[in-house]
């Protein structure tokens, strides 16, 4: 099962369950911000998605090199993460009709940027939101930190990490109930090394690939479903950790389930191509949706004659999420376009 699981992609051996849960998740990052959302099926979301990003990214560590971390994650997160903020700058001056109004929204853009706040809280008030992109520094510092913890402490035994993780996590945690929301969300930051400790483990023990993971998740799925239905689920963006730290379970037991989702999907041809689609091209899919909830405002201009208040959550999903995908299509397509045209000059050269 393991060996049909993973293709060679571009030099890179990928597993594809992996590009589906990540495909699952981002669909559901759409959903989540859905004005109209039922609240319980919201409560379901939250409890994990966020937590499930950075476990699969943390499945993917191969070495504890600080060195090596920050170049790759500089280039795969921080480079994008720029990239975003300054067509959040772009957007927000042509929204501006004097020049005093441009120079003020470039300024406020560049210290968004700088700050990378997901919310205000009691400290660095000063501050504007980044939005959704916040979670791209987030995950940045997290795994730089984890990394650090790891290779540092490589020479003690494992508790002695999983301790000071766990210490990190719990001063993360602190720092974001009492809303001390620190620059770049750092304090969510910390709070999830918990979850980059459980997607190393993941790959570290390969769990996953086991028979008995079909057991380990149906037990996950009960227990998630009983700890949501009990109000312990978590929201990272804005520190809800509801029922304190038993939400972390939550979301781990969540994780758990999408993996397993992930992994039965993988098994049909048209379910695994669009859902790997999806998630080898998540950030693309976030930093389009990131803009269009800043200036489309779905809630006031989408509107269905005949259709009421109760279900017009659906229909919003369903075009928010095709305006998604087609502007996120053409952006990879003219991408890898471009990509096979230099590889074509480069190689008749």
């Amino acid at each position: 099962m393991g060996k049909q699981l993973k293709i060679v992609n571009e030099s890179k051996e990928r597993i594809v369950y992996w590009d589906i849960v990540k495909g699952i998740t981002i669909l559901l990052v759409i959903l989540g911000h859905t004005s109209g959302t039922p609240v319980s099926l919201r409560a379901v979301i939250f409890s994990f998605h966020m937590p499930m990003f950075f476990v699969a990214n943390a499945f993917f560590i191969k070495k504890y090199d600080v060195r090596d971390a920050f170049k790759k994650s500089a280039k795969s997160l921080l480079k994008p993460y720029l990239i975003i903020c300054c067509l959040e700058i772009f957007f927000a001056v042509q929204r501006q009709s004097d020049r005093m109004g441009k120079c003020i929204a470039v300024l406020v853009g560049l210290k968004s940027m700088v700050g990378g706040m997901s919310k205000i809280g009691i400290v660095f008030t000063s501050f504007n939101s980044v939005w959704l992109i916040w979670f791209i520094c987030c995950l940045f510092i997290s795994r730089m930190v984890y990394i650090a913890i790891r290779q540092f402490l490589n020479t003690f035994p494992g508790w002695v990490s999983l301790c000071a993780i766990i210490s990190l996590a719990f001063v993360g945690y602190g720092l974001g109930i009492h809303q001390y929301f620190l620059p770049w969300s750092a304090d969510v930051a910390l709070a999830a090394l918990i979850f980059m400790w459980f997607g190393d483990k993941l790959h570290k023990t390969g769990i996953t690939e086991k028979t008995y993971f079909h057991f380990i998740a149906a037990t996950a799925f009960f227990a998630w479903i009983l700890l949501i239905s009990k109000n312990f689920w978590i929201e990272m963006a804005t520190r809800s950790y509801k029922g304190g730290w038993i939400c972390i379970v939550t979301a781990v037991c969540g994780c758990i389930v999408c993996i397993e989702t992930g992994k039965f999907l993988s098994k049909f041809k048209l379910s695994a191509s669009i859902f790997s689609w999806l998630g080898k091209n998540s950030l693309v899919i976030l930093a389009v949706h990131c803009l269009e909830c800043m200036y489309f405002d779905w809630s006031s201009n989408f509107t269905l004659a005949g259709v009421s208040d109760r279900y017009i959550w659906i229909f919003r999903f369903i075009f928010r999420t095709a305006v998604v995908l087609a502007i996120t299509f053409c952006y990879v397509f003219c991408r890898d376009y471009i990509k096979k045209m230099n590889c074509e000059t480069s190689g008749r050269s």
